[in-house]
């Protein structure tokens, strides 16, 4: 499986393949990662919330998922990754690739509203940032990949947020 790794705060995008080796049953499952000209064996365990464990060379990290559309946002060591599928990737810029229209953003991991940009029937584009909010002491600015009219605003500044927590109700541009 290949897919698109944006580590979120920067504009660094790597290709990502990831290859299953073996499944463990409830152990969770062993995947070749090659980044780059880099591969490595992961073990990956997960107990179905979004939460669960990397063991890498030894090491065993926590790892926290949230998915909207086709992105799934993962925490892991105090950074925030956004990973797609390539193959069913919506292209970013171009006129030929249409971005998946969401009808909400949410939150994607706990954490604090910072700033709240966005305002109740306000029109925004793509990618233009919505919310600001702090989690693990990283600031994150949220968006959606597609333009479109702000329906609802269900957050306030200051608001303690869990992941999945729905921030903006949207609607059509």
């Amino acid at each position: 499986m290949k897919l698109r790794l944006k580590q979120i705060g920067t504009e660094d995008i790597r290709t990502v393949e990831l290859h299953r080796l073996k499944n463990a049953g409830q152990n969770g499952a062993s995947h070749l990662v090659k980044i780059d000209d880099h591969e490595q064996e992961i073990h990956l365990q997960a107990d179905g919330s979004g939460r669960g464990w990397m063991t890498q060379q030894g090491r065993v990290s926590c790892f926290y998922t949230y998915t909207q559309d086709d992105r799934t946002h993962v925490w892991l060591d105090g950074e925030v990754y956004e990973l797609e599928n390539v193959n069913s990737a919506p292209r970013r810029g171009g006129k030929s690739g249409a971005a998946i229209i969401s009808d909400t953003l949410k939150s994607p991991m706990p954490g604090t509203i910072l700033q709240i940009v966005a305002k109740p029937g306000a029109g925004f584009e793509a990618h233009e940032s919505l919310i600001v909010m702090e989690s693990m002491k990283m600031e994150m600015s949220l968006s959606v990949p597609h333009s479109g009219t702000v329906t609802e605003i269900l957050c306030s500044e200051g608001d303690l947020v869990e992941q999945g927590a729905i921030l903006v109700r949207l609607g059509d541009a």
